[in-house]
């Protein structure tokens, strides 16, 4: 299993970031022990999805990222189908989060929560830009196309959700 370390090393680099400042908001000590684990599994939950568990149930239509990504000049083609960044799982992944945060009071439950919207909030940053790849990516199941602009106010109000959920943690 090769993992891009590039992306990888980016999304750890913000998981040791954002944890950080939990070290001061959760006690006991163990508390924020299983946070931050809850954090590093919510990330390699999508590194492991996208670089190995796709093969379970990947469609033999669909193409590997890495073809993609080497082949965008050709022509549109399809990419590989990745649960963790489709769109339904991004839009369960809403309430789910609010109910796992707001309801569990698990350490580690948050954790891997806010591991997986790290992860993909970090993704959605590096990709806002290209709307076209960000689109095959993300949004592959809506039958629009969103526009720069429309993607861009997708990721800052993501952004503002994570962070609201953050606030939620520090102040109850």
């Amino acid at each position: 299993m090769k993992i891009q370390n590039k992306n990888f090393q980016k999304q750890i680099l913000a998981a040791v970031a954002y944890c950080l400042p939990f070290i001061f908001v959760l006690t006991p000590w163990y508390r924020f022990l299983l946070f931050c684990l809850g954090v590093l599994l919510g990330i390699f939950l999508l590194i492991f999805d996208e670089e190995s568990l796709f093969q379970f149930y990947q469609d033999d239509s669909q193409q590997p990222l890495a073809d993609l990504e080497n082949n965008r000049q050709e022509g549109p083609s399809k990419a590989k189908f990745i649960v963790t960044r489709s769109t339904l799982f991004l839009l369960t992944l809403i309430p789910l989060s609010l109910f796992v945060v707001t309801s569990t009071g698990s350490a580690i439950g948050s954790g891997f929560t806010f591991g997986i919207m790290l992860g993909l909030l970090v993704e959605m940053w590096l990709l806002k830009n290209n709307a076209e790849l960000f689109g095959r990516r993300y949004l592959n199941q809506l039958a629009v196309e969103l526009s720069e602009k429309q993607i861009n106010l997708l990721v800052v109000g993501s952004s503002i959700f994570f962070a609201v959920l953050n606030l939620w943690v520090v102040l109850r």
